[in-house]
């Protein structure tokens, strides 16, 4: 038998040595959070169209609730949700950028499947996206400040 440090991550959750929340936090890792996030968004029930909450929870996003105005993020877990249930006219109504972090999701959790994570990506190209990412989001903020797209 292989010692611990040469144990595959299958062979490690199988061991009767490791405790049950160690082993379920391993799946976690290995797994990732992705897929999780993407079923229970599909069954988070859908916002009606300019729907300030869902499923009649507030916001929970302090900078709004202090300042009245939206954070970058503001409506992207709406948008998410409605995405989950293929309604993406009104995900981009709620936050222009919701498909495309739903598309990213999506990519996320299909890199988890051991065949495609033989392909190593360059750290190069994670650095620059998140770049993008965050220039992406703050630039449509300022659109949505501006009142050049509708606020959620």
């Amino acid at each position: 038998m292989p010692s611990r440090s040469n144990e595959s991550p299958t062979e490690a959750l199988r061991s009767d040595a490791v405790p049950f929340r160690e082993r379920i936090k391993r799946f976690f890792i290995a797994v990732g959070a992705a897929p999780f996030l993407l079923i229970v968004l599909a069954f988070v029930p859908a916002p009606d169209a300019g729907a300030a909450t869902i499923a009649g929870i507030p916001t929970l996003c302090l900078f709004r609730r202090y300042t009245g105005i939206p954070c970058p993020g503001c409506g992207i877990t709406r948008s998410l949700v409605c995405c989950a249930h293929g309604n993406f006219a009104a995900a981009i109504h709620f936050h222009l950028l919701g498909p495309l972090a739903f598309a990213g999701l999506i990519g996320a959790s299909l890199y988890r499947i051991p065949a495609l994570r033989r392909i190593s990506l360059p750290q190069s190209l994670v650095t620059i996206s998140g770049y993008i990412g965050l220039v992406l989001i703050f630039g449509v903020w300022i659109v949505r400040l501006a009142g050049w797209v509708p606020l959620p």
